[in-house]
């Protein structure tokens, strides 16, 4: 370990020179303030100050070298007063010059070497500790968050049986009322009463939409994958939450590619991730002022098909994009989210041989897009996933999570 002596006297930067000879230590001497500030001082393990030197006061060194290095600063002075000064201004040590004080040298350089290691050691305990706290605490928020979200799966599964059951009894009424309204138009001559029986029948089609709705979602832990259209899919999506999306004044723009390639998906799964994006799209729309808008539109290409939802919320940064699809992340306030929505709809996707793509801007919107392989090409096994936004506009700033 290397000492750095810094004395005016060269017979007393000798002696103790000679006093480290025989130990490990490796002494390196200067002899004014100025060769001290030359060195770098994180090479030293110990440091010895005299208080005398020729180009300044020992204590006026030891205040501008303190902040450069935390190893022992050990003053080396004539007087008790100096050196209870020098503690106050960052020493570590003193020691009081007299006949015999080298012969003592070794000791105290072994002491603060010692009180320095034990320091050194407490501090990493302590760092250790926090973040063993700290790990601690977010280990049991997430299994809080697990848990509600367990909670919250039992309910979904408690309403899902409701809900299949509910259907069924109101499908059949509504079959009678869809049938019979569409035998009145045919026989009924007033034009009036037409128009009043075109509602009813349109009133109950829609009943009758959001019924098939919310029974594909009760049955998706039962359905197995067929082919399907993602257009109807999206449609039912908006279905049910088109309350939500007039409530909060969000205007949708439905652009769907007709028409659209069948994709091989499990029908409750697939519409899962939609409801999951639509409704963070929701959620961020709801913090912003400006007219707000919801774009979803649909097409196919290289074998795939894509589905990009868009909106202009509050959007997300870089950061924020790159822990999007891991579990309990959320950029909502505590009790909104549980962080599981886009980890579910990230393994779903994957699940079905896919990909998602996120892009997003702080006072942007977020876009996200949704590749699925196309079915017709399934059978020919050359699926292969392609970036298929060539033709965005964003493309360029895509992300691939």
């Amino acid at each position: 370990m290397k000492v750095l002596i810094v004395e005016d006297d060269p017979d007393q930067a000798l002696l103790a020179c000679d006093a480290l000879e025989s130990t490990e230590y490796e002494p390196t001497v200067v002899h004014t303030a100025a060769d001290c500030r030359a060195l770098d001082l994180q090479q030293f393990g110990v440091i010895m100050l005299d208080y005398q030197l020729p180009d300044g006061v020992g204590l006026n060194l030891l205040t501008e070298i303190r902040p450069q290095t935390d190893v022992p600063i050990i003053m080396v002075t004539g007087e008790h007063g100096l050196a209870v000064e020098a503690i106050k201004r960052g020493a570590s040590d003193y020691i009081v010059k007299t006949r015999d004080y080298l012969q003592t040298l070794l000791l105290a350089i072994e002491k603060n070497i010692e009180q320095y290691r034990l320091r050194q050691q407490k501090a990493q305990l302590e760092e250790d500790l926090q973040r063993t706290i700290c790990e601690l605490q977010l280990k049991n928020e997430q299994l809080q968050m697990a848990h509600d979200h367990l909670i919250e799966a039992a309910k979904l599964s408690a309403v899902a049986q409701l809900v299949s059951g509910v259907a069924h009894e109101i499908n059949n009424p509504l079959t009678g009322i869809i049938g019979f309204a569409e035998l009145l138009q045919q026989n009924v001559t007033d034009e009036t009463t037409r128009s009043l029986l075109r509602t009813v029948h349109n009133l109950a089609l829609r009943c009758a939409s959001t019924i098939k709705a919310l029974a594909t979602f009760a049955r998706q832990g039962k359905l197995p994958k067929g082919l399907l259209s993602v257009n109807e899919l999206l449609r039912s999506c908006l279905t049910l939450n088109e309350h939500s999306l007039t409530k909060n004044d969000i205007a949708v723009d439905l652009q769907l590619c007709e028409p659209i390639h069948s994709v091989q998906a499990h029908a409750g799964q697939l519409q899962q991730v939609f409801i999951n994006i639509i409704k963070n799209s929701q959620q961020a729309l709801s913090h912003v002022q400006r007219k707000r808008h919801l774009l979803i539109e649909t097409g196919h290409r290289d074998g795939m098909v894509f589905i990009r939802i868009k909106d202009n919320g509050h959007g997300m940064d870089a950061d924020a994009q790159s822990h999007a699809f891991e579990p309990f992340f959320t950029t909502q306030q505590v009790g909104e989210g549980s962080g599981l929505g886009l980890s579910v709809t990230y393994g779903i996707i994957k699940e079905h041989g896919g990909d998602i793509l996120m892009d997003s801007a702080i006072e942007e919107g977020t876009e996200v897009t949704i590749l699925l392989p196309d079915a017709s090409r399934l059978k020919t096994g050359s699926v292969v996933i392609n970036e298929m936004i060539g033709n965005s506009p964003t493309n360029e700033a895509t992300q691939r999570l």
